[in-house]
């Protein structure tokens, strides 16, 4: 279980990539693609790295799938130990993406199950549109808007390099995880920018005065 403590408490902030689904269809355009389509080993979304850092200041760090194999197995069970040690985890869209993503992968690994977890999920994109009128909500407008530089640049052909495993998988991987942990960071930041102006499940004034924020 998550340790819940408040005599120090630690913030994990954490952001996901993931695979694209892959389908059979007839033609371009506007449709509905059902299940029966998809690609057996692409029919649902794994996890090609998990990047986060703490609200201590040091560097993001990153949980990579296995690329030859392309299992994110390891990469779950590694961040649920890494979660257990946190007292509260901060993402960007992550209650409706990034968690729900991660419960799946774990269910479909037979992991334990976490659902204690969202009790202690901060998602800043929810902050986001609470609080402020942006004249957009992504993580790269409001990191270029504040002066953190905006996200790094990825392309869909990096996504299709990665899990068509050819011979640019290994740059490409290496460009996605760079991409990950500057969003991690940018969460980071913009959430301590933020701060106090928003309306957390802890109290701001308590995690102040323990000396975790300036």
């Amino acid at each position: 279980s998550i340790r819940g403590t408040m005599n120090k408490p630690k913030i994990l902030f954490y952001d996901i990539e993931t695979t694209p689904l892959q389908a059979w269809i007839w033609h371009l355009g506007k449709q509905y693609i059902r299940h029966p389509q998809l690609i057996k080993e692409y029919s649902f979304t794994k996890i090609i790295c998990i990047t986060y850092c703490w609200n201590d200041g040091k560097p993001a760090k990153a949980l990579v799938w296995d690329q030859s194999k392309q299992n994110c197995d390891s990469v779950v069970s590694r961040f649920d130990e890494i979660i257990k040690d946190a007292d509260f985890t901060v993402g960007k869209n992550s209650d409706r993406f990034d968690l729900k993503h991660i419960n799946t992968n774990r269910m479909l690994a037979g992991l334990p199950g976490m659902p204690e977890w969202r009790l202690y999920t901060e998602d800043l994109e929810k902050q986001i549109r609470k609080h402020f009128n942006f004249s957009s909500n992504s993580l790269d407008y409001v990191s270029e808007l504040l002066g953190y530089g905006g996200k790094e640049k990825m392309d869909f052909g990096d996504w299709i390099d990665i899990v068509t495993n050819n011979s640019n998988a290994k740059k490409s991987l290496k460009k996605m995880v760079s991409y990950g942990l500057k969003d991690v960071e940018d969460t980071r930041v913009i959430w301590d920018k933020l701060l106090p102006h928003l309306t957390p499940k802890w109290n701001y004034a308590t995690i102040k005065n323990l000396g975790l924020i300036c």
